[in-house]
């Protein structure tokens, strides 16, 4: 999937019901502060990409930059907020989530898959964010964090899953896990393979899951 600007903040003041001249200019120079970064990473790759370079494509000063983004790694943020919002609304679209974890968690995976366009080298370096800071992300900036650890959490108490682990390491070590396979090559979810391979995943995953009782 292309990934879009978006995160909390700019979706409050899009959703507003009126919006002021100002606002309507905050959120177009924070769009082009956004389209100009990624052209910049997907040109020269997340590592080499300068802000100098990025404020020039986009036309601000760089002081601008840092109004809207601290660094760097806070464009690739909103990038995978965007990513994560376009899973959901696939995830939500099939109906309520059902009890049974394993069906859940390749329900998910399916939608990880489906309607992503290859983006791999930022893909990576979003994957390298949650290696480097597995926990630390801001979860209220990563909608599907916060999804899969509300289910998590209502699993542990239902007693489908083992409650000695924070839900949200669960949450953020699954989404890690597998998230290099959706930035990978693009799979086809119509080949039974293909959809085999999820399966074993989430059976070897969901192993470690499982409550353990007496």
């Amino acid at each position: 999937m292309a990934i879009r600007s978006t995160d909390s903040a700019a979706n409050a003041e899009a959703s507003a019901p009126a919006k002021t001249g100002r606002q309507r200019k905050r959120l177009e120079t924070r769009q082009r502060i956004f389209d100009a970064a990624m052209a910049e990473f997907r040109e020269v790759g997340f590592q080499a990409a300068q802000i100098d370079r990025i404020v020039e494509r986009a036309g601000v000063a760089r002081g601008t930059f840092y109004f809207h983004f601290r660094t760097k790694e806070h464009i690739l943020i909103e990038g995978q907020s965007q990513q994560e919002a376009a899973v959901l609304e696939r995830l939500h679209a099939q109906g309520p989530p059902p009890d049974s974890v394993p069906e859940y968690l390749k329900r998910l995976l399916v939608c990880m898959f489906g309607g992503r366009e290859d983006d791999a080298e930022l893909g990576r370096e979003i994957m390298a964010m949650y290696v480097r800071n597995p926990v630390d992300i801001q979860l209220a900036n990563q909608p599907l964090i916060t999804e899969v650890v509300d289910y998590f959490s209502d699993a542990a108490e239902r007693g489908a899953i083992r409650g000695d682990i924070p839900p949200e390491v669960l949450a953020v070590r699954f989404l890690g896990s597998f998230f290099h396979l959706a930035m990978g090559a693009a799979m086809d979810l119509d080949d039974d393979e293909e959809l085999e391979r999820i399966e074993v995943a989430i059976d070897i995953y969901f192993n470690g899951l499982k409550f353990q009782g007496d």
